[in-house]
Order: C-alpha cells, then sequence, then structure tokens
C-alpha cells in the first residue's frame, strides 16, 4: 500500500504520544518519531488548492516559508518533466505566487527549489527560501544554518510549535 502525504497519520500522533508519556523528552519523542518515518496530517498545512496542484507548508520550518506543491492527479505521471499543457502552466503561475509572496513576508535572500521524488512517488516541488540572516516571526527565531550550501541535508531535529506552524501557513493563506 503507497502511503500519500494527504492521509491521516492518526498513529504518528498517537506514537508520539506514547513516548511522551512513557517518559520520553519531547526532543527524543520527535527523533524518534522521525526514524519510524512518521508523517504529519498534511491537511492541516494545506495552504492553497488549485486546479491541478496542492501547496502545503512542509513541516520542518528550518527553512522559513518551506512550502511544497504537489500534483492532485498522479495517473500516469511518474516524472515531473512528463508535466504538461495547462498542468504545468498552472504549476509554474503556482511557483511565481509562492516566490512572490515569501519575499513580501519573509524577504528570503534566495530560492532553492528541489522535485526529487525520493522517498515520496507523488509528483510535487519543494520551495526553499534561503536566508543570510535569521528572520524572527511569531516570537520564534529561524536561523538558515546551511547558508551558502545545499540546503539538504537539512535539520530534520528543527521542531517549531504547530501554533508556529499554523501562524506561517495562515500568512501564506493571506498574502496568496
Amino acid at each position: 500500500m503507497r502511503l500519500n502525504l494527504r492521509h491521516f497519520t492518526i498513529i504518528g500522533f498517537a506514537f508520539f504520544s506514547a513516548l511522551c508519556f512513557l517518559g520520553a523528552s519531547p526532543a527524543k519523542a520527535v527523533e524518534n518519531a522521525q526514524e519510524k518515518r512518521i508523517i504529519m496530517d498534511y491537511e492541516q498545512l494545506k495552504i492553497k488548492s488549485y486546479k491541478h496542484w496542492d501547496l502545503y507548508l512542509h513541516e520542518n520550518q528550518c527553512y522559513l516559508g518551506r512550502t511544497f506543491v504537489q500534483l492532485k492527479d498522479e495517473d500516469g505521471v511518474d516524472d515531473f518533466l512528463a508535466i504538461d499543457g495547462d498542468v504545468r502552466e498552472e504549476f509554474f503561475l503556482i511557483g511565481q505566487e509562492v516566490k512572490e509572496s515569501l519575499k513580501i513576508l519573509f524577504h528570503p535572500d534566495k530560492m532553492n527549489y528541489a522535485a526529487l521524488s525520493n522517498t515520496s512517488p507523488v509528483i510535487h516541488m519543494h520551495i526553499v527560501p534561503r536566508y543570510k540572516e535569521p528572520r524572527e516571526f511569531a516570537g520564534f527565531l529561524f536561523k538558515d544554518t546551511r547558508w551558502g550550501q545545499n540546503y539538504a541535508p537539512y535539520d530534520k531535529s528543527f521542531v517549531t510549535d504547530q501554533n508556529v506552524l499554523f501562524q506561517i501557513r495562515d500568512a501564506l493563506k493571506k498574502q496568496l
């Protein structure tokens, strides 16, 4: 059975809660959850739905404003370069909208884009804002510790409060 990012992962939250209940620190619970490849319910992080694509906030915000655009109907498309016509046109329009919104909200110094599909077969593109200097949002400090390098491997231990995630999501929703 293929896991789709759009599905709920109640087991993940239960696993995390159980680890905390059993005495694991939240940081250790996150580390254990990441080792088990638990996926967050991305429907909560959806920013906007388009005709062919959905835009989501990535749950790891070590790069403030990191998002990804995911193809809705993946039937017959198994390679990013296989998208064409209206689907491709819409993708580039979304990319421009997101880029402009991120510039207005967070003032990134550079943008990175990645379409790897190594861990998820669903066609998607990561939009990763990069920052020379730290940025503050919602009382939380975001520091791009890999500035001047490839964005990956990114800091998988970086955790933001769910409230902050929703504030970033909502700021992008409003800006789009």
